[in-house]
């Protein structure tokens, strides 16, 4: 986190110019950048698919704020952000305050020193030491009767547990998370080194092909893509593999699902015949990359949540949340009660539900509506105060997948609520 003060050629009635800065980061990161939102006095730079977003903040005395968090990622991302914002106070004339020994709001500080002067070795260090707690702190919870484990996951979806932890590179088993809290502090063998999307400084062919397995891995859909804005993230993907291949031939690259997802998006070029040719060494019957093949549990606001097909890709337009298939879409939107735990009486009359559902935690009523081959299915839930409508548009003969959808919304409220 560093805090910083603009100098007056960088400032806007008195607020440090932000859109100048949105635009430096859109040049400056073009190669990296997967989205940046721009509001009166933010910046969230998404720079990294395995990554949070790196939040700038004006406030109205001038100062600017800004904060990334560079673990999961790994130690290449900490010198990449280091050294990204080095620039920036040196482009916009940022006077950065000096490193505290504690988190200060007046202050800056990174964790690893390397920001101010520390050798790199202090960043390798403290990846790490923070990689071999963890390891150690998910082998407690399972000894005490946890059985689901994410690390370094997004924290808006719930992929299906396909080993012992999910990792943003794939799933790893008990025995690999056992050696990196044995290991972790060990620079000779630096288990860490396979888990980090980004483990060393720069951007080499292992840079790009991992950088292309988070995002098969995490956010791939695996069904046809027929929709020109739906063809982004296989061209992203298929462009940082092929980017691996130029800079090392034999860099080890997923070809069977490289070759899929290019089928699915209709992506076609130079590289045709060498990834069939590569694809052809894989059996057609091992177990394929992707946790979207299976269902995923999309963490919604406030404690609410809904379990849908992996093939299913999200958008949020104002308060309403969006998820299309190509052939089927939910909207989700989320209100509460003046009074935290009032009840709900849902109206009688001219509604006409036809479907219910009951739980001690929460109550939900649906009705149907059928438009030619569209049906629709109109809920809604309320659990403890807090109210959900949902609306699913689908054929026909996906009544029933609707039908289990809406009973599966679900409302979790905060430990400390």
């Amino acid at each position: 986190m560093l805090r910083g003060r603009t100098r007056p050629g960088w400032l806007r009635r008195g607020v440090a110019d932000l859109a100048t800065m949105a635009d430096w980061f859109r040049v400056e990161c073009a190669a990296e950048l997967e989205s940046l939102d721009l509001d009166d006095n933010r910046i969230l730079a998404w720079l990294h698919p395995a990554a949070e977003s790196v939040e700038l903040v004006a406030y109205p005395d001038g100062d600017i704020q800004i904060s990334a968090r560079t673990t999961p990622t790994g130690p290449g991302y900490h010198f990449y952000i280091a050294r990204l914002l080095k620039r920036l106070g040196e482009e916009h004339r940022i006077e950065w305050a000096p490193p505290a020994a504690a988190e200060d709001s007046d202050a800056s500080y990174d964790d690893t020193g390397f920001f101010f002067g520390a050798p790199a070795g202090e960043v390798y260090l403290h990846m790490d030491r923070w990689l071999a707690t963890i390891a150690q702190l998910i082998l407690d919870r399972a000894d005490e009767g946890d059985g689901s484990f994410a690390l370094g996951m997004p924290l808006q979806c719930g992929f299906a547990q396909l080993d012992f932890v999910n990792t943003p590179l794939g799933p790893r088993s008990r025995d690999w998370i056992a050696q990196v809290a044995a290991e972790g502090l060990d620079s000779g063998s630096r288990p860490a080194s396979d888990f980090f999307p980004w483990p060393r400084e720069g951007q080499d062919a292992d840079y790009w092909r991992r950088r292309g397995l988070v995002l098969l891995w995490t956010q791939a859909v695996w069904r046809p893509l027929d929709e020109e804005r739906e063809r982004d993230l296989p061209r992203r993907i298929d462009a940082a593999f092929a980017r691996a291949w130029r800079l090392d031939a034999d860099t080890g690259l997923p070809w069977r699902e490289w070759r899929e997802l290019r089928a699915l998006a209709g992506i076609t070029g130079e590289l045709d015949a060498l990834i069939a040719e590569r694809e052809a060494s894989f059996s057609p019957d091992g177990p394929r990359i992707g946790y979207r093949r299976h269902d995923v549990v999309h963490r919604l606001m406030d404690g609410w949540s809904v379990r849908l097909p992996g093939s299913f890709l999200v958008h949020v337009e104002g308060d309403i949340w969006h998820a299309r298939d190509g052939r089927r879409t939910i909207e989700v939107s989320l209100f509460h009660a003046g009074k935290p735990n009032e009840d709900f009486d849902f109206p009688d009359g001219p509604v006409p539900w036809t479907y219910f559902d009951e739980s001690p935690s929460q109550s939900a009523r649906a009705y149907l509506t059928e438009t030619g081959p569209v049906h629709r299915l109109h809920g809604l839930i309320a659990a403890q105060g807090h109210f959900a409508t949902v609306t699913l548009a689908f054929p026909a003969a996906d009544t029933a997948w609707a039908l289990g959808v809406w009973r599966h919304v679900r409302f979790l409220p905060r430990r400390d609520a």
